[in-house]
């Protein structure tokens, strides 16, 4: 009986590693996505476990196994809890940088840290807003796409950074 129960803790603490790492992969491409000017969006993803509500280190982009939180293995976190973890940003003004609520914008006196991939006049509140300076002028910037989030997930690059987590940690087989 030990060996199965010796085998089921493997099984489960390879499956809650997966996770995790699959989480690593999902911060660093939220982290990819989104704008950045100072940086601060960028480095405040966090997880968070839903089983103990412990996070990780805390960490910053590019973000690391440790920036996860470990998860239990017993056999109700690994087989009954549908969401395992979750991942949010602390950032202040995240919603913004979400384009999930809009905002009055001013020049901040240095330019972004990230690369410009809109210039124009902004059209409104909603931070990835802009037309193009060829045709309305301006020059506001934004380093991210409008939606940018919602294109990451409805995407295939969500799907891939899973899949490529999966295919990670899948165990070695051991022919006998």
């Amino acid at each position: 009986m030990a060996k199965i129960d010796d085998f089921e803790v493997k099984v489960r603490s390879k499956i809650q590693k997966t996770v995790r790492i699959v989480t690593r992969n999902v911060m660093n491409d939220l982290a990819e996505a989104g704008p950045v000017w100072t940086g601060e969006f960028r480095d405040s993803w966090v997880a968070t476990s839903m089983g103990t509500g412990g996070t990780g280190t805390g960490g910053s982009y590019p973000y690391q196994l440790k920036d996860v939180p470990e998860l239990p293995i017993t056999k109700k976190e690994t087989t009954n809890r549908k969401t395992k973890i979750t991942i949010s940003n602390l950032a202040e003004h995240a919603a913004i940088a979400m384009d999930l609520k809009e905002s009055e914008y001013e020049y901040p006196g240095q330019e972004p840290e990230g690369d410009i991939v809109l210039r124009g006049t902004r059209q409104s509140g909603i931070r990835g807003d802009i037309g193009t300076k060829e045709k309305d002028g301006g020059d506001n910037r934004a380093t991210a796409p409008l939606d940018w989030l919602p294109t990451y997930i409805k995407g295939g690059k969500f799907k891939r950074s899973i899949a490529r987590g999966i295919k990670l940690n899948l165990p070695a087989t051991e022919d006998k």
